[in-house]
């Protein structure tokens, strides 16, 4: 499976990439959401794993882009605790999924595992 990880945070691309490509998926880094938007236009992936808070474009702005244009299933991580209303506009949005950051990577496998089939 190809999967876009779309987070400003290096260290939290860098343990999903390097747990998801350790199970055989195929893997592509985006730092922003403008960065996530580009890519999706010029590649095709199966899934998009995306922070909401970012700099540049937020997460939420590149998922109103991405699912109504590229119909990609998009997973929102989000650390959101202060306040949640820009996670329910991403599900209203068409995000498929969300998890609190911190995650279990286990979590994360079971729901990419879901979009696999």
């Amino acid at each position: 499976m190809k999967i876009l990880v779309a987070d400003d945070s290096i260290i939290v691309r860098n343990q999903i990439v390097n747990h998801l490509k350790g199970l055989g998926h195929e893997l592509v880094e985006a730092v922003n959401g403008k960065d996530a938007c580009e890519k999706v236009a010029d590649e095709t992936f199966d899934l998009v794993i995306m922070d909401i808070n970012m700099p540049v474009m937020s997460g939420l702005e590149a998922i109103k882009k991405i699912i109504p244009e590229y119909k990609v299933p998009v997973i929102v991580i989000s650390a959101l605790s202060e306040d949640s209303s820009d996670l329910v506009d991403a599900i209203l949005a068409g995000a498929s999924n969300y998890l609190h950051k911190p995650y279990d990577l286990e979590e994360l496998v079971d729901v990419v595992n879901f979009f696999e089939k």
